[in-house]
């Protein structure tokens, strides 16, 4: 059965019961088809009860950010449960704030990047991880609005805000030498 012919069996498995809820796993990114290409095949189906936790774990699951994810991540906001933000709120200032950071090689469009941490030792790991690479990397500070965070996920330890073109005041905060390693004691304020 080659990938295409395996997509719409399973898909047919999901439409006939009417649960999604094991589509984001069961399509590995790995491989043909991954996770967004069941989700574009079935998104209108899929009850809206279901959507926002199907999307965000697709997403969250992804090896690499791919092109069409942003449109069903969109999608979702209005659908976020009200207790989204309630494992974060203490990360929530008075003026609805929330600091984030991202680590990684130094890019002119980060404020596109949909992923954030509210971590900042999660972002150093992500930094010093691309500047073995040979190549400088940095640690980005932001801030973003609580209201415009469409997801928060911690599935993978990585305290992950998911927004898009919210993160504003945005600054390089350290630079890591390419091949530098970070041992806890070489971080500025």
């Amino acid at each position: 059965m080659n990938g295409l012919e395996k997509l719409f069996y399973c898909l047919q498995k999901y439409r006939e019961s009417g649960d999604y809820t094991a589509l984001p796993t069961h399509f590995g990114n790995g491989e043909y088809p991954n996770g967004l290409d069941a989700l574009k095949e079935v998104y209108e189906e899929i009850p809206d009860s279901q959507k926002y936790q199907i999307v965000v774990d697709v997403y969250t699951n992804m090896r690499y950010q791919q092109r069409g994810i942003l449109k069903y991540l969109l999608a979702i906001k209005s659908l976020a449960p009200d207790d989204m933000l309630d494992a974060i709120s203490k990360y929530i200032d008075k003026n609805n704030n929330i600091v984030v950071y991202r680590g990684g090689l130094q890019d002119e469009k980060i404020s596109l990047k949909p992923s954030w941490t509210i971590s900042k030792e999660k972002a150093i790991w992500f930094a010093t991880k691309y500047n073995i690479r040979g190549q400088d990397s940095v640690l980005y500070r932001g801030d973003i609005k609580a209201n415009k965070v469409i997801a928060y996920s911690d599935c993978r330890s990585e305290k992950e805000i998911i927004q898009y073109r919210s993160v504003k005041n945005i600054e390089i905060k350290q630079t890591f030498k390419k091949n530098e390693q970070h041992n806890g004691n070489n971080l500025k304020k």
